[in-house]
């Protein structure tokens, strides 16, 4: 059985999403990287916010803000760097995540569209007797 490339495509979206949301969720559950980092990721990187954000929603009430905060802590390769300048934390963050994270942050941007796409131009069923009613 063949998988629909808009299915494959919609699944790597979902987990771009996930990892996202449990990175930038736990940033704003670290008890070290939330006072430096929320206020200025809210004006230097919409998108970061935004996944801060909906980590935020999502861990909260399912008491997930202790697990998010250790896999951020965690992927953050020298945290002392990060905070180290409160003018450049948000920049020392993006460059000290784990390299598996990096093309990560961007990914759903591009798998988003891609996946309307294949979506739209999948294969559909042809019908040939038969008629309206």
């Amino acid at each position: 059985m063949r998988v629909p490339m808009y299915a494959l495509t919609t699944w790597l979206l979902l987990v771009c999403v996930a990892v996202n949301v449990c990175f930038w969720g736990g940033v704003a559950a670290s008890t070290s990287l939330a006072p430096v980092l929320r206020e200025p990721l809210s004006r230097e990187a919409p998108l970061a916010y935004t996944y801060l954000l909906a980590g935020e929603a999502i861990a909260a009430p399912l008491g997930l803000d202790e697990s998010f905060a250790a896999f951020a802590e965690g992927q953050v390769q020298d945290p002392a760097q990060v905070l180290e300048v409160s003018a450049l934390s948000v920049d020392r963050l993006m460059r000290a995540r784990s390299g598996w994270l990096k093309p990560l942050h961007s990914a759903p941007l591009l798998l988003a569209p891609l996946a309307l796409i294949l979506w739209w131009r999948r294969p559909r069923a042809i019908k040939t007797f038969g008629g309206r009613r």
